[in-house]
């Protein structure tokens, strides 16, 4: 038989031995390669690729080459003869171990072919499962305990040997009481001088520990390699002069090489084709440090580059392991992150701004350079809470614990403060700060971001607008004392002379127009103060229950000259019912009164004027309505804004129709602060107008005793002493005329010091006195009066004065006034203020409590 012809032997090995059982072993396999086919020579399983991550393992002498190695360099022949003599003479004696390195058990077996009867030594009648003897086994018996595909096997490998070369190598799996065995045989086969085989001899090893072992191993290298292709990560195996290089699959499917790729060429070449990134890369894979991460871009089958940071740590048997990460998307998003914090600092640097950002615990960890530039203060020194020496020492405390209450309760902050700036000069700037929250981290304390900006001008404009609106709120108070002033002996006189039955036509007439214009400028001056009050939101209100037909009347009352000047036909129409609400009459009337003298003043003469009252659920609605001039559309929308005035017509018959433009917008707030609204309709010029005010409606109020009726004024016998105390001798004289006319004793002084000295001597029930006298004004006037022994005595003292504002008010009340009254003072005034002294004079507890009458409305 040829050694073509002859049957190849049996590889018993695990599947798992095939040296592709890497896909991811590269450089290094051609080197296994070789070996295996050495051994299948040898008819033997070849050896295994062997991987760099395989622990250390005890040798398994069947996948071993340097096994066979050492039992080839011995005679196959002596040592096969030398069990055989050794067997024949003492059937009991235990083959040396030696040959075999002590890895198995190891026994002895002759086999003579002529008669078929095998001799055993004692271990190997025991792994055969035969008697101590051995007799009784023949050929045939022992492959009947072979398995049956591997008889074969065994017969062609006996059958291979030739006189020229007797030995042979098997490996077959063997039936024993113990169960299946895996036997490896070296055996020698001996012929004839006719060349034919007579006898077999052999050594046999037991390595089915070895072989379990090796499955097992190559089951646990297989999970590790199937781990080592299924992790995201590049991995690679390397020997520290880079000659053995594996890699796993992620590592081919990122970077695009194939496995043929680098096995035909230099990986590391591909990887990094220019040489100094190849040493670059050939010093971190060697020598880097477990746990230190290193950029190595590498050139992708694309020609690309790749962003991968790579770790390398040492192996046991001085190899290496690298694990590379592709970073291309984190590096990408690095660089937009880098784009977006160069933007924003260019955006920082060039706003005028100030803007910084801080920690979760407010200190400042970034402040643009405006802050240095503005400062003159040296980069970075505002980290922190650096940023506080530049504020001026009286703002340093406010703005720390300002600014430390924000972070703490993680709330918005606005701060003002002055800044010192280069040139020394201290600026008012103003800082806005809001947290900065992570939605990932909720309960996480926020970090914050601010600008802080130069209010500077605008500090100073709005301090010399308020100046200004201070100088003009004095003007106004000024202007209407002085005006009020020479009006009040004006009305005065007009007071005086109705009194008097005036005959004479003309006359009458005279009185009447000082009578109308008199009042016409007082209610101008009211509106001018009112206007002024509602600027500066110090227009307060005095509600109470009442029923609006007490409201109506007063407003038609005052409404009434308006209406007969030029004929107008009114028409008024109020529910028999009692309708309430909660408001101040005074000033609601004042609301109708202007509604119902703007309907008069752009109604022709004898025009048609209504007022009607509209009960609602909740609601009470007053509907003014004429058939004059009308609205334009474009006038609507601003109607009740300030100094807004219909068209000016050139006609003066009854009086102009412009006006100052104050009288809605007054109406417009009163109403409001009354919890209401007016809305206002008309078709357009020349079809008339309707005003709606809407009012909240309220229950009606529990009884109340009716106040005690003002008794009668006492006679001319003198029964009321009054004293008025005014240097401005036309406003006292005719204030003295009038209350003399009326049938008072009156006296006149023109200064503090002479009320004081006619007070002195006799008993007064009343004192009227100015507050803005020259040598000493009415507030030091009134102390001293009631610090005399007058002030024991019932005395009402009243303030008469052009000044009416709330701050005056205050001020004279404090001085010991009993009531203020805004000139000029009406008979109607006048006469309540009479009652009200005439009822302190007849009570024996003192002076009455402190109120307040008169022309002018609470401010």
């Amino acid at each position: 038989m040829t050694q073509a012809e002859r049957p190849s032997s049996p590889i018993l090995a695990d599947p798992a031995d095939r040296t592709d059982a890497w896909p991811w072993a590269l450089r290094g396999d051609r080197r296994a390669c070789t070996a295996g086919r050495r051994c299948a020579r040898l008819a033997v399983a070849p050896p295994r690729a062997s991987t760099l991550l395989d622990p250390p393992a005890r040798p398994v002498v069947a996948l071993r080459p340097q096994v066979y190695g050492a039992l080839m360099n011995l005679s196959a022949e002596s040592r096969c003869a030398g069990v055989a003599q050794r067997a024949a003479s003492d059937p009991r004696a235990e083959p040396a171990g030696a040959l075999v390195d002590g890895a198995a058990p190891t026994f002895g077996l002759e086999w003579d072919l002529r008669t078929d009867q095998l001799r055993h030594d004692t271990a190997g009648a025991r792994a055969l499962g035969l008697e101590t003897d051995g007799n009784g086994e023949t050929g045939a018996d022992f492959l009947a305990r072979v398995h049956p595909a591997d008889r074969a096997g065994l017969r062609a490998a006996i059958a291979a040997a030739t006189p020229a070369k007797p030995t042979f190598c098997a490996r077959y799996r063997l039936e024993a009481p113990a169960g299946q065995r895996v036997i490896q045989d070296q055996g020698r086969v001996r012929f004839d001088a006719a060349g034919s085989a007579i006898a077999v001899t052999s050594v046999s090893a037991d390595v089915t520990a070895d072989v379990a072992a090796h499955a097992d191993h190559s089951r646990r290298l297989d999970l590790l390699v199937d781990v080592m292709d299924r992790l995201p990560a590049m991995v690679m195996v390397l020997d520290t002069e880079l000659a053995d290089v594996r890699v796993n699959r992620s590592m081919s499917r990122i970077l695009g090489w194939s496995r043929f790729d680098l096995e035909e060429q230099d990986p590391l070449s591909l990887w990094w084709p220019q040489p100094r990134l190849r040493e670059h890369a050939r010093a971190t894979l060697v020598h880097g440090g477990a746990g230190t991460w290193t950029d190595l871009p590498m050139m992708d089958h694309d020609g690309n580059w790749v962003d991968v940071a790579w770790s390398s740590a040492s192996l046991p048997d001085g190899r290496r392991v690298a694990l590379g990460i592709d970073v291309r998307e984190q590096r990408c998003t690095e660089r937009r992150l880098a784009a977006l914090e160069r933007r924003f600092r260019t955006m920082a640097e060039t706003v005028p701004d100030i803007l910084f950002t801080t920690d979760a615990e407010g200190r400042a960890d970034y402040v643009n350079d405006r802050f240095y530039r503005t400062t003159g203060l040296q980069p970075g020194s505002a980290l922190g809470e650096g940023w506080l020496d530049a504020l001026h020492p009286d703002d340093r405390a406010n703005a720390r614990n300002v600014w430390r209450e924000a972070v703490a309760q993680g709330r918005s902050l606005r701060l003002r403060y002055r800044l010192r700036c280069a040139d020394g000069a201290y600026r008012w700037w103003e800082s806005r700060a809001r947290p900065i929250t992570d939605p990932d981290s909720p309960d996480a304390k926020p970090a914050w971001f601010g600008a802080a900006s130069d209010i500077d001008e605008l500090v100073c404009t709005r301090e010399a607008l308020e100046e200004a609106d201070r100088q003009k709120d004095e003007f106004l108070a000024i202007l209407g004392h002085e005006l009020r002033n020479p009006m009040a002996p004006v009305r005065n006189a007009v007071d005086l002379m109705q009194t008097h039955r005036l005959t004479e036509p003309q006359l009458a007439w005279a009185v009447g127009v000082i009578d109308r214009q008199t009042r016409q400028m007082d209610r101008l001056l009211d509106d001018l103060l009112d206007v002024s009050r509602i600027i500066r939101g110090k227009l307060h209100l005095s509600p109470r229950v009442v029923d609006i037909a007490e409201v109506i009347s007063q407003a038609v009352d005052a409404s009434r000259q308006q209406l007969e000047a030029r004929a107008h036909q009114f028409q008024l129409d109020v529910p028999d019912a009692p309708l309430y609400l909660a408001a101040d009459p005074a000033r609601l009337a004042q609301v109708l009164t202007n509604l119902l003298n703007n309907a008069a003043k752009y109604t022709p003469e004898g025009g048609h004027i209504a007022l009607q009252v509209e009960a609602r659920p909740g609601t009470l609605v007053l509907h003014v309505r004429d058939d004059g001039d009308g609205i334009d559309a474009d006038l609507r929308a601003s109607l009740f804004r300030t100094f807004t005035q219909g068209q000016r017509r050139l006609e003066r018959t009854g009086g102009s129709k412009s006006g100052l433009g104050l009288g809605l917008a007054i109406a417009a707030r009163i109403t409001e602060l009354h919890g209401g609204r007016i809305e206002v309709d008309s078709p357009g010029p020349g079809g008339g107008a309707t005003f709606s005010v809407y009012l909240p409606r309220t229950d009606a109020p529990a009884p109340e005793r009716a106040p005690a009726q003002c008794a009668e004024a006492p006679a001319a016998s003198g029964e009321l002493s009054v004293l008025v105390v005014d240097d401005n001798r036309d406003a006292a004289d005719g204030l003295a005329m009038l209350l003399t006319a009326m049938g008072h004793r009156v006296q006149t002084c023109h200064s503090g010091a002479e009320a004081l000295a006619v007070a002195g001597g006799e008993r007064l029930h009343l004192v009227l006195l100015d507050l803005g006298m020259d040598d000493m004004d009415g507030f030091e006037t009134a102390r001293r009066l009631r610090a005399t022994d007058a002030v024991g005595r019932p005395m009402l003292l009243a303030a008469v004065s052009g000044y009416g504002d709330n701050r005056t008010r205050e001020r004279a009340r404090a001085a010991g006034f009993d009531r203020h009254l805004t000139k000029p003072v009406s008979r109607e005034a006048l006469a309540q203020l009479l009652c009200d002294a005439a009822a302190v004079g007849a009570r024996e507890d003192g002076p009455a409590d402190s109120g307040e009458t008169g022309q002018g409305g609470p401010e």
